[in-house]
Parts: C-alpha cells; structure tokens; sequence
C-alpha cells in the first residue's frame, strides 16, 4: 500500500516424515514435504485475518497430510511387492 506496510504474507507448513516397517526396515526414507500459500492482508478487515490465517493453516496442514498419505500408499505398493 501506499504507506509502504506489508499486506502480503507467505505461510510455510512442513513436515519431516519417514515410514519404518514392523521390522525395522525403512520402507520410506525422510522426507520432507513443504507447502506454501500466501494471503492478501486487509488492513481494513483486520477482525478477519485471523480466522484466514487458520483457514490458510488448516487447508496446509490437510494438504500435506493427503499428500502423505499418497506417499505412504505408493511406499506400501513397492513394498508388499518385493
């Protein structure tokens, strides 16, 4: 804006994961998967930008959790197959 004020963020959600058999055997190694999404702040609407920033952080956190879960799928596929 004209008085030089940030109203642009970025929220950066990660998560470190690796996925061990019963038997101790990695199936999947450490990953990482990293999300980022950004969100206009409006100064004039600042009781709303709250309740954005958790919607922004809950709509991370459940992409990252299916975006997990895809992985772990596919991990278990190559697994059960050897």
């Amino acid at each position: 804006n004209t008085l030089a004020e940030v109203t642009e963020f970025y929220v950066t959600y990660a998560v470190r994961y690796s996925f061990i058999a019963a038997d101790g055997k990695v199936i999947e190694p450490e990953h990482e998967v990293r999300l980022q999404r950004d969100f206009t702040f409006n100064e004039f609407h600042a009781l709303g930008s709250g309740s954005e920033t958790d919607t922004v952080h809950q709509e991370l956190q459940r992409d990252v959790a299916a975006t997990i879960l895809r992985q772990i799928a596919i991990a278990l596929r190559h697994y059960e197959g050897q």
